[in-house]
């Protein structure tokens, strides 16, 4: 920690800040984490410092918090905010707000990771609104996509039991 302090101390950018931030949670020290990231706000923000300090309010279990940071409107195209708007929003069952945001990643984002994650979240919905067959043809394609993907293919286990 005292090492990724000390690099970010000299040379506060977002890879150190995301360096020194990993160390301390890792470290179980979340409130320091926290406090970090909110001082950078403060006076270095940016989207990818707002998205940092909303993943680690979400860990924390602090989705209210989350969800403030990521409704600002320094993040409104911002992807990665869309893809952790939308799937709190599916885990609060505001399955509309959510599909709105995962579709709009779904219809912009280049990065496979994220593309992969928002039709994931998607698929869950679709399943938790027990439209067994559309989530069965969703979790079929990313199953072809990634095989070896456990959350999947437990989806698919669930739902092959369903027909």
């Amino acid at each position: 920690i005292l090492k990724r302090q000390k690099e970010y101390e000299q040379n506060p950018n977002f890879t150190t800040l995301s360096n020194y931030t990993s160390a301390l949670y890792a470290n179980n020290k979340k409130r320091e984490t926290i406090a970090v990231i909110h001082e950078y706000n403060k006076h270095n923000e940016t989207a990818q410092s707002l998205v940092l300090e909303a993943k680690y309010l979400i860990w924390m279990d602090d989705t209210q918090s989350a969800l403030k940071i990521l409704n600002t409107n320094s993040l409104n195209n911002d992807l990665q905010a869309k893809l952790m708007l939308g799937q709190i929003y599916s885990w609060d069952h505001n399955y509309e707000a959510a599909r709105e945001n995962l579709i709009e990643v779904i219809l912009k984002a280049k990065d496979k990771n994220m593309l992969f994650s928002a039709k994931n979240a998607i698929a869950h919905i679709n399943m938790w609104e027990h439209n067994d067959a559309k989530a069965k043809q969703m979790f079929e394609k990313l199953h072809d996509e990634r095989p070896a993907n456990k959350e999947v293919n437990e989806a698919l286990m669930q739902l092959i039991r369903v027909y």
